[in-house]
């Protein structure tokens, strides 16, 4: 089962103990604040300097130009909504309402804060602030303790963090940077330059200890990736970097929504047997109005961030940063290590000759008298073991459910969706992953070589997401398939081995 079926299923079980009075009156604003977060979104904050990319990011991480090119908007969250529509917080403090959330209209009223609500899927996953201010470190440093109250994933985008950056991401509590990735949002460019691999060597060899991922992402590539009939270029926005830095946010609001469904059926499981009480009433969810960035009509010790001095990246590196340890086009890759000359082997003594085999060589040699060659080493093939092939019989039986369900609704439902199809198949490929990943058994390659199988099928059904047209659904489909045989594969050489040694 997946995450997100899971939170639903305990979602209604939470809320029928709660509804049922078996849930004590002291425990009830728990269980109200648990069922608030098993359909809270995961907020998503971007920050960094003007100029670094965030509202382009923006437009990447929600699938659609809500920004679009030449705009200017405030400090926006963008929220979740069946219909458009925005509320704008005024200089003066008022507060008004657009029917349609029209970014012109918006950069025309200009105001301080702005609350966006689309229907956006997206949006059904994550909430997304971008935090606009002023290059000044007064400002910048306000905007950003007023967002960290109000985040969960920070992502900070930048050109290259420098000194200034690196002067206010120092302030930040640790509860943010253990929560945080840097984005080093126009990495394109940098690879144009030749200086890519160097400057985010320099910033992983410094800065690795203040982020939880650091990651270079060609933001207008990726977007580019998407093509008008709602297919996407899958090379080119794996190698942009998207592709990764999406699936890392998908899998950090997988983690967060699987930790509120484990306090949730924990306590379900407490109170299932407990007598019924007076009915208690869920407190309402209404959503919390976001507070705007109040800037001091007269800012005291305003210090200009362009007076800090950047950082000369080609000097720090030499002082202190070895050559980076990868070298990529915005994908990592290990570089080979260049090969020793092997050693003559020592002459044998004359009175004791020892037989070699022959050296490899293209063309064979004829054999001397009286030399027996060795005879070739056998290459094993490592096969999956009991403990495995028990797991992977599981797994197969719980993929077979699943499709066959899946057949069911395909006939009974002429008009099944594509969106349907596709989020049945992306459930049971990151449930097998899941399952993979969970299991105790160590040292086992094939069960290893499954795991990575699964974990990059995990991210390219992610990226099929992306498209919309229904040939990514039935692709989506087609890897399900794909996995399940694999494991069936692994499963008969494994036992036709073992009878044949057996025999």
């Amino acid at each position: 089962m997946s995450v997100r079926a899971a939170a639903d299923q305990v979602h209604l079980a939470l809320n029928d103990a709660l509804v049922s009075g078996k849930i004590p009156a002291d425990v009830a604003d728990a269980a109200n604040a648990l069922l608030k977060r098993l359909r809270q979104p995961v907020r998503v904050t971007l920050l960094g300097l003007p100029g670094a990319g965030k509202s382009t990011l923006v437009n990447l991480l929600l699938n659609d130009a809500v920004i679009p090119d030449g705009i200017s908007l405030p400090t926006t969250q963008y929220v979740h909504g069946e219909n458009p529509s925005a509320v704008m917080t005024l200089s003066d403090g008022r507060r008004e309402t657009l029917d349609k959330a029209d970014p012109f209209q918006i950069a025309a009223a200009a105001p301080m804060f702005v609350e966006v609500a689309l229907p956006l899927a997206a949006l059904g996953r994550i909430n997304v602030l971008e935090v606009v201010a002023p290059a000044v470190l007064q400002d910048q440093q306000r905007a950003m303790h007023w967002a960290a109250k109000r985040t969960d994933l920070a992502l900070w985008c930048t050109d290259n963090f420098d000194r200034s950056e690196q002067a206010l991401w120092d302030t930040m509590p640790d509860a943010i940077k253990d929560n945080a990735y840097l984005l080093l949002t126009h990495a394109d460019q940098a690879l144009a330059r030749g200086e890519l691999d160097h400057l985010l060597g320099s910033i992983r060899q410094n800065h690795a200890y203040q982020f939880n991922k650091i990651m270079p992402i060609a933001t207008p590539s990726a977007i580019a990736a998407r093509q008008p009939d709602g297919s996407v270029d899958k090379a080119m926005m794996q190698k942009s970097g998207a592709l990764t830095l999406i699936s890392s946010i998908l899998k950090q609001v997988d983690a967060r929504l699987q930790g509120a469904v484990d306090e949730a059926g924990a306590m379900v499981a407490q109170y299932k047997d407990a007598p019924v009480a007076k009915i208690a009433e869920p407190v309402a969810q209404t959503p919390v109005a976001q507070e705007p960035v109040i800037t001091p009509s007269k800012p005291v010790n305003v210090v200009e961030m362009k007076t800090a001095k950047p950082v000369d990246m080609v000097e720090a590196a030499a002082k202190s940063a070895p050559r980076p340890r990868v070298k990529s086009k915005l994908v990592a890759i290990e570089p080979s290590r260049p090969t020793q000359k092997p050693q003559a082997a020592p002459a044998p003594a004359p009175q004791a000759p020892v037989e070699t085999a022959p050296a490899a060589d293209p063309a064979p040699k004829k054999a001397r008298p009286g030399f027996m060659p060795k005879a070739r080493t056998t290459v094993i093939i490592p096969r999956a073991t009991p403990e495995t092939c028990a797991a992977y019989d599981e797994a197969i039986a719980y993929l077979t459910k699943q499709g066959r369900a899946l057949t069911q609704d395909m006939a009974a439902n002429d008009n099944l969706s594509s969106d349907h199809l596709m989020n049945a198949s992306a459930d049971n490929i990151m449930w097998l992953s899941d399952y993979l990943e969970d299991l105790s058994i160590a040292d086992d390659p094939v069960l290893e070589k499954s795991r990575t199988r699964a974990l990059d099928a995990t991210e390219l059904v992610q990226l099929m997401q992306i498209e919309k047209n229904d040939s990514a659904a039935l692709d989506a489909l087609s890897l399900v398939i794909q996995l399940k045989r694999d494991l069936e594969s692994e499963i008969a050489l494994a036992r036709h081995t073992n009878r044949h040694q057996a025999a």
